[in-house]
């Protein structure tokens, strides 16, 4: 590597580590730094290269492990390296955003699994008994809540409160595939929006961001959201006695109800976008409104509006096409 590539690479290792550290040690602003502290990496694959950047977040995760403990150090760096490597990489090599996210999505959930496994390595247990509730926690949730009197009308007897924490334990636990999945999409969302809009001001060659208006999802992941809602539908009607169908057609479901959601959104914002400008800040504050007060609800009918264009094509969008502009 140029001796410019060193140098500030050797810079950006040591800004990369001190975020890192700060995120460690002052778990309040954990959340923040989260999002910036491998900034500096995407800084230098975009002026120098991939191998630059992998060689600063080598020598950044170096003194992280030297300076942290393993399992702070591990998860800061096992959940956050490879997004932020193929995000600099898509800014490189002139990615799309779809591609770039998609990368850093697959990067996120397998620097998640591998944190996971670590984990439980070091503890001595399974994965799946590290989500396991034991029946004594439950036991004594609900004599906390008999006890203040709360959802007493609601439940009977001490025993049905129990079958009905224990079913909303074993709900959430049934959809951890798709929670890893969607953490995955949002981790690598979130992280190449916060950077896109930091080099932007950086004044970085970047290529331009996908318009949200114009998001379209290409045909085939129709396939997707009918394949899970049809294994939800047979293991309703016919299969009832299949728990495993039916959670992977949740999973399968609610994961493609997710990316639909976003076609949605793009559909109103095309509409919103029509309007004259003074009058489009309003009809966005409305949208967001109504989604908070109908209790995310609204969430649900704006995924199927993405479903529905998907055959319609409203904005009369080239199928699987998508437009690379800045995002809405």
């Amino acid at each position: 590597m140029e001796t410019k590539a060193i140098t500030e690479g050797a810079v950006m290792a040591s800004l990369t580590a001190m975020l890192a550290l700060a995120g460690i040690f002052i778990p309040v602003i954990n959340p923040i730094v989260m999002l910036v502290w491998t900034l500096p990496v995407v800084v230098i694959c975009i002026r120098h290269g991939m191998r630059a950047g992998t060689a600063t977040i080598a020598v950044a995760g170096m003194i992280i492990l030297m300076a942290a403990s393993p399992v702070n150090a591990f998860n800061m760096l096992l959940c956050s390296v490879g997004p932020a490597l193929f995000i600099g990489g898509g800014f490189y090599y002139k990615w799309s955003t779809e591609k770039a996210i998609l990368y850093a999505s697959v990067a996120a959930i397998v620097g998640l699994v591998v944190y996971l496994f670590i984990s439980a390595e070091v503890m001595g247990v399974s994965v799946t008994q590290m989500f396991a509730i034991e029946p004594e926690v439950i036991d004594e949730m609900v004599d906390m809540i008999s006890e203040s009197g709360m959802m007493s009308s609601v439940y009977g007897s001490h025993d049905e409160m129990v079958e009905a924490i224990r079913g909303m334990f074993d709900s959430v636990y049934m959809m951890l595939p798709a929670a890893l999945i969607l953490y995955g999409l949002f981790t690598a969302l979130t992280n190449y929006i916060v950077a896109y809009m930091v080099l932007r001001k950086l004044k970085e060659k970047v290529p331009p961001m996908t318009r949200l208006s114009t998001f379209r999802l290409p045909m085939p992941f129709l396939l997707g959201f009918i394949a899970g809602f049809g294994m939800l539908v047979m293991s309703a009607t016919y299969w009832t006695d299949k728990p495993t169908l039916f959670a992977a057609g949740q999973n399968v479901f609610n994961v493609f109800l997710v990316l639909y959601a976003f076609q949605g959104f793009g559909l109103i914002f095309y509409y919103i976008g029509r309007l004259e400008p003074h009058r489009r800040g309003t009809y966005k504050f409305l949208l967001v409104f109504s989604i908070i007060i109908s209790g995310f609800s609204l969430l649900m009918f704006i995924s199927f509006a993405g479903v529905i264009d998907a055959f319609m094509d409203f904005r009369r969008l080239e199928f699987g096409s998508i437009s690379n502009k800045r995002i809405l």
